[in-house]
């Protein structure tokens, strides 16, 4: 026997692998090398591209759309991205803590087809609504022109947006339900399985991939919303015609890229149910890793004779000890990992906003068109999203950051990145806008209201906006309002922390993001009685709110940053020493000898890293045991 190698007892190779036979072990179906850990990356990495494209890029990308298309206020429609983490949080927890006890690739299957029928769900409104009427439900006329004394009669659209909207928020519910096990219980299966000098750039990749089909996703589907929305089941001879998608009617075909994610998720989801709980050198790897902490937690699960109802309170006992407050008579400690989260939190919270409207944000303050807009948050979400992954992960290296220098540069990089904030004001010229940005030509009413003297009996509404530019070279609402002018949008502790940044962040961001562009409208779709979406913006406004809720937002991160990295402390470094047995040590046959050093503090992300641990200096303290 090598005395380079490490062989766990019997006793414990049994728990590593759960009794299952390394010798047996092969796929359920498939090729005989696909038992082999970078194919199970492989498929995760697919299956990471297609939900951050589903997810996070499609769904963002058709958000003005949806507005549009079924009478949403921005803050009914964030409902829509917010779903996703809701979900997610209700499960991670269960899911990282229960499922790590299950074949953690079957789960990722199961969970990977869950995401398909999320997608199937997004499909619905579509299909189950009737044809989009572009012209709208006008008082008694389809081309909003004044008709004093007309029949000021309303017809109310025959199914209400609003109903959809709770299709949409299940639709993601179970989005976020089925990516739960990918990237808690993918990533341990992942890290389980594989060397520790392959893990990292393992998991680099399924993060890459991941951050990769947001981009794709926000530039594919906004190519589709130069469709016309119903293109399948109306000739659009005329629509294409007389409309393009800078026009305000304009609807694309916003669902066309969830078949695709739903035929994708399906397909992906198969390979996962061939591999075993574990693959072929999976023992050998953890049991190399094992501490003496972990020992005494094997021999405590093997002697655990209670029943499942008494197990189950181990769940809330984990949480309870991760997120403990610890108070003491002189002082209250919180954990340094809690501020931390706190200030991620914040971070997250105005990402997960912008992350859905910036479209939207783009469409109205530059007047560009969904697909424009999808292109452009594309480059930015490689750049500043996976670019500045990678830029951060060489600082690191560089400068040989450790746990503190890290919560030091957060705080640096948040403080920047209030000066970027200033952006916010960068706008296109404002248009002269009959009844807000300049008064009618007869003087009449002021500004802040289209309804003037002239139009004030035509019966006109703003269920439909169809902007007409008078020879005065000012923008009318429409031809009504114009009254005149001819007819012409580890696994429960990353458990944890990622719930948090859920319940703190990513949840309520897209609520308040579009809260806060909801307070800048100025003309709002009116259709008998009915709030819809917004028409009309005020940019300068919009610019004015974005950047102090920005500021705040990084104001609170940063100080959250440079607390935690004050309050951290280095923990003690326990390492683990197994010597093969010699036969002068009168120890019997496939026992060992283990030291513990204990050293200085020191900082355990420095540790974790592939490089060895510093060696032994003669101030260790070592103490010896047998096992």
């Amino acid at each position: 026997m090598s005395s380079s190698q490490v062989h766990p007892t019997d006793e414990e190779n049994q728990e590593v692998t759960d009794v299952e036979d390394e010798s047996n072990l092969k796929c359920r179906f498939g090729p005989k090398g696909c038992l082999n850990i970078k194919w199970v990356v492989f498929w995760l990495c697919v299956i990471g591209f297609i939900e951050g494209a589903a997810v996070n890029g499609v769904t963002n990308i058709v958000l003005t759309t949806l507005e549009r298309r079924f009478s949403l206020p921005s803050s009914q429609s964030a409902l829509i991205v917010s779903s996703t983490d809701i979900g997610a949080v209700i499960f991670v927890l269960f899911v990282s803590f229960y499922g790590a006890k299950k074949n953690r690739a079957v789960v990722v299957g199961l969970g990977t087809l869950i995401m398909s029928l999320g997608s199937f769900l997004f499909l619905i409104p579509h299909f189950a609504s009737d044809t989009y009427d572009y012209q709208g439900a006008n008082v008694n006329s389809t081309s909003q022109i004044c008709e004093i004394g007309g029949d000021d009669t309303c017809t109310a659209p025959s199914q209400s947006g609003s109903g959809f909207l709770y299709v949409f928020m299940l639709a993601q519910f179970v989005h976020g339900i089925g990516f739960t096990p990918m990237f808690t219980l993918g990533t341990a299966y992942v890290d389980d399985n594989a060397k520790t000098e392959s893990t990292a750039i393992y998991l680099g990749l399924i993060y890459a991939l991941t951050a990769l089909g947001v981009a794709a996703g926000y530039m594919g589907g906004g190519q589709f919303l130069s469709l016309w929305v119903d293109f399948e089941r109306v000739d659009t001879t005329y629509i294409y015609d007389n409309f393009t998608p800078m026009d305000p009617i304009w609807v694309g075909a916003w669902w066309v890229g969830f078949i695709i994610t739903c035929v994708t998720f399906f397909l992906s989801a198969i390979p996962m149910f061939a591999y075993p709980k574990n693959l072929p050198g999976s023992a050998a790897i953890r049991a190399a890793r094992l501490t003496e902490e972990d020992r005494v937690r094997i021999a405590k699960q093997k002697n655990d004779t209670r029943p499942l109802k008494l197990k189950i309170l181990d769940f809330p006992k984990a949480i309870f000890i991760l997120v403990s407050i610890r108070i003491r008579a002189e002082k209250l400690k919180i954990p340094c990992f809690v501020i931390i989260t706190l200030a991620a939190c914040a971070e997250t919270l105005i990402i997960g906003g912008l992350a859905a409207f910036a479209p939207k944000i783009l469409e109205e303050k530059f007047d560009v068109v969904p697909s424009d807009a999808g292109l452009i948050m594309g480059a930015v979400t490689l750049l500043g999203g996976a670019g500045g992954m990678v830029f951060g992960g060489v600082l690191i290296k560089c400068f040989k950051l450790q746990v503190r220098g890290m919560t030091r540069l957060c705080c640096l990089m948040a403080l920047l990145s209030l000066a970027i904030g200033a952006g916010f004001f960068i706008n296109c010229e404002e248009k002269s806008f009959a009844g807000l940005s300049s008064s009618y030509s007869d003087g009449s009413l002021g500004v802040g209201n289209i309804i003037s003297t002239c139009n004030a009996d035509c019966g006109c509404t703003t269920s439909a906006f169809e902007p007409v530019c008078g020879s005065d070279s000012v923008t009318y609402f429409s031809a009504c309002h114009a009254g005149c002018v001819p007819d012409e949008h580890r696994a429960v502790g990353l458990g944890l922390q990622w719930v948090l940044l859920r319940l703190l962040g990513t949840i309520p961001g897209p609520v308040l993001t579009g809260s806060v562009l909801d307070t800048s409208c100025e003309v709002w779709q009116d259709t008998c009685g009915t709030k819809g979406s917004c028409w009309v913006y005020d940019r300068m406004d919009m610019s004015w709110k974005l950047f102090v809720w920005w500021c705040a937002v990084k104001v609170a991160s940063s100080i959250g940053f440079f607390i935690g990295g004050k309050l951290y402390k280095a923990p003690e470094r326990t390492t683990l020493d197994i010597k093969p047995p010699i036969e002068t040590n009168n120890v019997p046959n496939g026992d060992y000898d283990v030291n513990f050093k204990h050293k200085k503090p020191y900082d355990n992300m420095a540790y974790l890293s592939s490089e060895a641990p510093p060696s032994t200096s003669n101030n260790d303290v070592v103490l010896s045991t047998h096992i």
